[in-house]
């Protein structure tokens, strides 16, 4: 699996803290997963937001 495949994997999952017992990260990097995974499913809703205008749009002209 490519490096690609691997984010995409991650950041479409269930969102993870990247907590474990034993080796417990620092807070800074929990910090950072939760912004990265944020941001990323805040650019997905974009993503859905605009398609969803771009076919309101379709939909109006066609009336």
């Amino acid at each position: 699996m490519g490096a690609q495949e691997r984010w995409d994997q991650k950041m479409n999952a269930e969102f993870n803290p990247g907590y474990s017992a034993p080796d417990y990260p620092h807070t800074d990097a929990r910090v950072a997963n939760a912004a990265e995974f944020a941001a990323f499913q805040l650019f997905k809703i974009r993503e859905a937001m605009e398609g969803i205008r771009e076919s309101l749009g379709e939909i109006a002209k066609n009336r």
